[in-house]
């Protein structure tokens, strides 16, 4: 007799890391807050991270990330973004700075 029970959704789907910037408990001065949410905060939710790296003592964070926007964008927007983040772990203080860079293309010899 076959089962009439419904299979439960399949919830091992692959998903891209999430971006975690860990400044909860920090603060910035409103400038740097709005570069930050205009660059970043934005579109926080398509940056896929490809690489971090944590200085020993929390300090500096950077990283690599993937914009998955821009592939959807106009054609030539970078689709990498280089993001450094700096912490003041004594006054509770953030600062960021972003570059895009463009992926390079790779030509074959001849």
């Amino acid at each position: 007799m076959a089962s009439t029970e419904s299979t439960p959704p399949d919830n091992r789907r692959w998903r891209p890391p999430e971006l975690d910037v860990r400044l909860d408990g920090f603060d910035a001065d409103e400038k740097t807050t709005d570069a930050f949410f205009r660059q970043i905060g934005v579109i926080e939710d398509m940056l896929v991270p490809l690489a971090e790296h944590y200085t020993a003592d929390g300090v500096h964070s950077f990283y690599v990330l993937h914009d998955s926007s821009a592939t959807w964008g106009q054609p030539g927007i970078p689709q990498y973004v280089a993001l450094h983040l700096q912490r003041d772990l004594e006054g509770k203080r953030s600062a960021s700075s972003k570059l895009r860079f463009r992926y390079p293309r790779w030509h074959s010899p001849g």
